[in-house]
């Protein structure tokens, strides 16, 4: 029982300490940015992010509200991009929003119609020309060379 008690005391301890080393590591006056948080520029309402398995399953569950996803990628790699600068336009070549992106997932609202969506990433930019219905989500995957000497690839076999 004593031995139970000292145990459970222990554990406790340790519990505290680990909570209050994460706090004193953390510093009040960082300010960071609200993890996929929702933006809006030009009447489009639109969020990224996808770093982490929480915010993807966040982004998967908010798919439902938004009618444009765009998926960003390293080509046969399957690894995800982030901080890759998109730039989404009307047909008639209106930039809408222009954004850099807080993972590999960005939803939009869009008007139904027609849309250019551009994005960058190591000075690559990668274009594509879409057309977004109301009623249902459109899906555009954008991808980009892998580079060796900066990126870790996983072989296909091993996926």
């Amino acid at each position: 029982m004593i031995q139970r008690r000292r145990a459970l005391g222990l554990l406790l301890a340790i519990a505290l300490l680990a909570g209050s080393s994460v706090r004193a590591a953390t510093p009040a006056t960082r300010q960071v940015p609200a993890p996929d948080r929702v933006q809006e520029m030009n009447g489009i309402t639109f969020v990224s992010g996808g770093i982490g398995a929480d915010s993807r399953e966040s982004l998967a569950e908010r798919e439902k509200y938004y009618n444009f996803k765009l998926v960003l990628t390293l080509e046969g790699a399957g690894s995800f991009v982030s901080d890759a600068r998109v730039t989404l336009a009307n047909a008639a070549g209106d930039k809408l929003v222009e954004h850099t992106t807080e993972g590999p997932l960005f939803l939009a609202s869009l008007p139904p119609g027609n849309y250019v969506v551009n994005a960058r990433f190591r000075d690559i930019t990668v274009t594509r020309k879409f057309q977004v219905r109301a009623d249902r989500l459109h899906t555009e995957h954008m991808r980009w060379p892998a580079d060796p000497a900066l990126d870790v690839t996983t072989p296909p076999q091993e996926r």
